[in-house]
């Protein structure tokens, strides 16, 4: 029994050898890898966007706490009132296909009340243009995110500040790249409120147009159906 037992220290010091020395080896080879500026180029690129994620999921979840609780009375201010609009009033699905998900809002948006896709539609309209107003801030967030990115690289310092050309050109690539993603996501909110906005219109010049639909003054509905297509012309 004795020598059964002193077998089993005997092998688990043999993989506990084997296991520290592979780890031993993957730490000086990560340590290695991570010495490459490209490696750290890319690790600090991720772990931004992961953290502005986790900050913008906060927000979210924030307005979504309060929205559950009804602490917000009038949140149309909020970067987060379109999502939770459309969570709460529609059901997310496995996409069918463009055609069948058009079709799907169109039904949806045919249920709404004139006044109401009005005010979908100035709420979307003033949204598109606060991003497209709010577009210089955007790219200056995302250049002070580049150089704060810089500065956690310690490619350049704020005791000794200085500019080589390798810094230079170090700290401009990440400030590309920051300005790069901050107007893709940009532009990717602005177009998803401006198709939304179309199926919208869509709707309401439909609504507008139905002759078993008396909801409203045709001649006011006219006249705002006019005042629309001057606007998007």
């Amino acid at each position: 029994m004795d020598q059964f037992w002193q077998l089993i220290v005997l092998v688990s010091k043999l993989l506990w050898a084997k296991a520290a020395a592979g780890y031993f080896a993957l730490g000086v080879l990560a340590e290695a890898v991570f010495q490459n500026f490209w490696v750290q180029f890319v690790t600090a690129v991720v772990v931004g966007m992961i953290v502005v994620k986790l900050i913008e999921f906060s927000i979210r979840y924030y307005y979504y706490h309060n929205f559950v609780h009804r602490k917000l009375k009038n949140s149309l201010g909020a970067p987060a009132d379109l999502d939770l609009f459309f969570q709460t009033t529609m059901k997310r699905d496995i996409s069918r296909g463009l055609l069948p998900n058009l079709r799907f809002l169109r039904s949806f948006f045919l249920q709404m009340r004139r006044t109401e896709l009005r005010l979908l539609h100035t709420y979307l309209r003033t949204n598109i243009r606060t991003l497209k107003s709010g577009k210089p801030i955007g790219y200056s967030v995302g250049v002070l995110i580049g150089l704060f990115t810089s500065f956690a690289m310690d490619i350049l310092t704020i005791n000794n500040l200085s500019f080589s050309q390798e810094t230079t050109m170090k700290t401009v690539l990440l400030v590309v790249v920051w300005f790069i993603i901050v107007h893709l996501w940009m532009n990717k909110r602005i177009r998803s409120f401006s198709q939304l906005d179309g199926i919208v219109l869509a709707c309401l010049n439909e609504k507008l147009t139905d002759p078993f639909d008396p909801e409203e003054d045709h001649d006011v509905d006219l006249l705002f159906e006019e005042k629309m297509m001057k606007e998007h012309s």
